[in-house]
């Protein structure tokens, strides 16, 4: 096993990815992760992904990339099946390639570094993009060569690996040669060390070693877990990393083969390795997606690497350097130089559960559900136990501690405070009536000699020399009576650790300070001072480190804002559980050397505080871009916003692949007011409705108390024209010139009062006689509608009847000459007659309606 531990992290497509298998991964300068699958080229920031393809790039055909090259100018380039892809940022360039892999597909593709990118084909081709052009690559004959499998940049020149061997483009010759040593293998994966050493991957035979004139094999049987090698990436520490074309990852360092425990042969095919400059591993699977391999910050040990149980409970290191720790049924785990010993329940601890752990002399006391058991490491043997017969309050001890004048104290439940003397003899400690039936669990002597016990449910108890009691009382304060932990900070005051966060006692009163003022959990088990001015605290949720400078400021601060930068370290940082185990002592111990360990559910959390002394990690943060509508911009862009864009939102990130969920964000537009709008961990922000005018948004990330740089992006919004200083202009100048008119209009107005009387009379003048001449005209409107009346009458109504009277008398008169006439005279008398009749009653109408107008006109 390695003695390097990981943190390993997987996405597939239950976590975003469009598929599950994955060719090739690589991160760009800005950080940004790529990935070149089968649906797609995806972009990561650590929490959202982005799939480019034929959908979102109507340029990109096919929707299969197989391989990435860094960009020198920024950004990745792509080898899709028929075209050259170069991302950087949102914007992606498609360089179509369809003409030189017709039948084929592009396999692999790297950048030489003076503007050329080359790229593989399945059938063998080579070819070179140069100035945006594609040609063929001269000098490289595809016969007999068959796929090309990998492109490879080294010092003087580009490694080009196929199905029968590798060759070389020399930049300076232009030259291409084949290196004899690789002839006949099938080159899956080349790389160049330091020292000018080839090593390559192959299909079937291993790993290939170019050592001056020979080549080295290392195969299955020399530790490889099988021969095909599909990647190799070498560290500037000597180490080689191979992906396995099954078997997950193995590290070679020199000529020792190891495979990495956490992945061991979990992941299938490994098509692709990428090392940040951080030492943080990305792989590339077949079935598995995107694996994350972290270095470790907190290193385990386990029940693999010898523990007898992974719950352990108390840890303690004796004045020798062994370090023994308790377990929960298992009894106690020796480690010493390395190796890991076993004091079973069968060696006489009843049911293994190992509450307190401390050395007296040479002795090794162990507390427990069932009393004190001794044990003596010469002799190797439990040699004498202490019960409630030997004068134990309770059977139950969770606290063992010796202090600085050789007292050894013993607590126990029913309040129990015993001292013991010459390994022998037990003296109870009287103890005030409160306190009669506390359970202890923790123990600590202050800089003045006085000795401070915690309880579950009573508070604190402290004791001085002359065994004179203090009792403190929180029930009535900010927390529980639950005390888990004690701690004396360098200016002697005592903090103690609760359930609710950590108190501090000062002039006879507890405050408490908890997430409000920094602490990422508030739940302590444990407080340890390393030797680098930090204090490390355990809980339920893992581990927290503060410095102690912080701390006592945060003592001192009296407005109740001040917050303190702690770091949070979990499952994300090594832990195999985050769970620490507390309400057992010691719950935690530095060792001689330095490290801090922690008991946890799953083994023991191992730290090392010189790994972090001074090493607050910065925090920066990038805007990726503005979208609203189907638009989107980059920061490199001049962005200028249209009229009538009622929304848009501007997309941010601060680059966590490890722990992204602990960032939070703050934005505001400088225009629009200085204060900053909390985002939490929201990595967009929105806005409507904007009036017209230019902005600069400005975003700022936050972790762990750690402030990022501030990155900002200026925009414009367009007017419409009403909107413009154009159409302002103009309508000022409008209104100024109806404001000069009204003023000269009554200006003249003051020459004219005068004129005003004489126009009023004349106008009233004018009004009278308008209404004479508007009667007269009604008059006359009324005579013409009765003349138009009686002309209607004369050519319509009277010339029906009068028409008729005088054809009937024609009728009368020449009755002789009519033959066809079925009346007699008598009955065209009678018509006439009738005629006549209804002639005078049209006249006396007529008449009637002259008469009513003459009256009209009279009155």
């Amino acid at each position: 096993m390695s003695d390097q531990q990981f943190v390993s992290k997987n996405w597939d497509n239950t976590r975003g990815l469009p598929v599950n298998t994955v060719f090739s991964v690589l991160k760009d300068e800005t950080g940004f992760l790529w990935a070149a699958t089968e649906e797609g080229l995806v972009r990561f920031d650590g929490k959202n992904f982005r799939n480019y393809n034929q959908e979102s790039v109507p340029e990109i055909v096919s929707p299969m990339f197989y391989d990435l090259s860094k960009s020198t100018s920024g950004g990745v380039w792509a080898a899709n099946a028929n075209a050259i892809v170069h991302a950087y940022g949102n914007q992606i360039d498609v360089f179509e390639a369809r003409d030189f892999v017709e039948g084929t597909w592009l396999t692999s593709i790297s950048e030489d570094g003076r503007g050329n990118v080359w790229a593989g084909t399945h059938d063998g081709d080579l070819i070179v993009l140069t100035d945006g052009e594609i040609q063929l690559a001269a000098g490289w004959e595809s016969k007999n060569k068959g796929s090309i499998m990998t492109l490879q940049r080294v010092s003087d020149g580009l490694l080009i690996g196929t199905r029968t061997g590798l060759h070389k483009y020399n930049f300076d010759s232009g030259d291409i040669q084949e290196i004899p040593d690789f002839s006949g293998y099938e080159i899956r994966a080349v790389a160049e060390s330091s020292d000018g050493n080839i090593w390559a991957g192959t299909r079937n035979s291993g790993i290939l070693h170019q050592v001056q004139d020979s080549v080295v094999v290392i195969d299955d049987s020399k530790g490889l877990a099988n021969n095909q090698v599909n990647v190799l990436r070498l560290t500037d520490g000597g180490r080689i990393w191979a992906g396995m074309g099954s078997g997950g990852v193995q590290l070679i360092t020199n000529q020792e083969i190891v495979t990495l425990r956490e992945i061991e042969f979990g992941y299938n095919e490994v098509n692709d390795i990428y090392i940040s400059d951080s030492g943080n591993v990305w792989l590339s699977a077949t079935g598995y997606g995107i694996i994350q391999m972290i270095p470790a910050d907190i290193r385990m040990l386990r029940e693999e690497d010898g523990l007898s149980n992974e719950i352990t409970l108390a840890i303690y290191q004796d004045q020798n350097g062994v370090v023994w720790t308790g377990t929960a049924g298992a009894g106690v785990n020796r480690i010493e130089n390395g190796e890991i010993s076993h004091i079973t329940p069968e060696a006489g601890i009843a049911h293994g559960v190992v509450l307190g752990i401390y050395g007296v002399d040479d002795y090794i006391y162990f507390g427990t559900g069932y009393g004190v058991y001794r044990y003596n490491p010469q002799l190797n043997e439990i040699d004498r136990t202490f019960t409630t017969d030997d004068g134990l309050a309770g059977n139950v001890v969770q606290a063992i501690y010796q202090d600085s004048r050789d007292n050894v104290w013993i607590t126990s439940r029913n309040g129990g405070i015993h001292r013991l003397y010459n390994h022998t003899d037990l003296e109870r400690v009287e103890v005030p009536e409160s306190y009669e039936n506390a359970e202890f669990i923790s123990i600590l002597e202050d800089s003045n000699g006085d000795m401070w016990f915690s309880t579950t449910s009573t508070g604190i108890l402290k004791l001085d020399r002359d065994d004179n009691a203090t009792g403190y009382s929180i029930h009535h304060g900010p927390s529980s009576e639950m005390v888990l932990s004690l701690y004396e900070d360098p200016e002697g005051s005592i903090w103690a650790g609760t359930n609710e966060g950590l108190l501090v006692l000062e002039n006879g009163a507890f405050r408490l300070f908890n997430r409000s003022h920094g602490l990422q959990f508030n739940g302590i088990f444990r407080m340890i001072e390393d030797d680098h001015g930090y204090l490390w605290t355990s809980g339920n949720f893992g581990i927290q480190r503060m410095k102690i400078d912080d701390l006592l400021a945060l003592k001192h601060d009296e407005t109740g804002e001040k917050r303190i930068n702690v770091r949070l370290f979990d499952t994300s940082d090594g832990m195999a559980n985050h769970e620490v185990n507390g309400g057992v002592f010691p719950a935690g111990w530095k060792m001689e050397e330095g490290e801090i360990w922690f008991p946890t559910m799953q083994g023991i959390a191992i730290i090392n505080p010189v790994s972090f002394a001074e090493t607050d990690e910065d925090i920066d943060v990038h805007i990726s871009s503005m979208q609203f509508g189907e638009n989107e911009f980059s920061v490199h862009d001049n962005i200028s916003i249209p009229p009538g864009v009622h929304n848009l939102e501007i997309h941010y990130v601060s680059f966590d692949f490890k722990k992204p969920h602990t960032i939070n964000y703050s934005f505001r537009i400088r225009e629009l007011g200085n204060d900053w709008q909390q985002a939490g961990n929201r990595s967009v922000a929105y806005f409507t409705t904007l009036n017209p005018g230019s902005y600069t948004f400005e975003v700022k990330a936050e972790q762990f108390g750690v402030e990022s740089e501030m990155a900002s992006l200026s925009f414009d919004v367009e007017p419409f024209f009403y909107q413009t200083r154009l159409f302002t202009a103009l309508l000022l100048t409008g209104l100024f010139m109806a404001g000069y008119f009204v003023h000269l209009f009554y200006a003249n107005s003051r020459q004219g009062k005068e004129l005003k009387k004489e126009i009023g009379e004349k106008t009233k003048e004018i009004q009278e006689r308008n209404w004479l001449l508007e009667s007269l005209l009604k008059d006359l409107e009324n005579q013409n509608k009765v003349l138009k009346d009686v002309a209607w009458v004369q050519s319509h109504e009277l010339r029906g009847p009068l028409s008729k009277i005088l054809g009937m008398i024609d009728v009368i008169k020449n009755y002789e000459n009519y033959d066809s006439i079925q009346k007699d005279k008598d009955q065209l008398l009678d018509e006439i007659d009738s005629a006549a009749k209804n002639l005078d009653e049209i006249i006396r109408k007529l008449i009637a309606n002259i008469d009513e107008f003459e009256i009209e006109g009279e009155v």
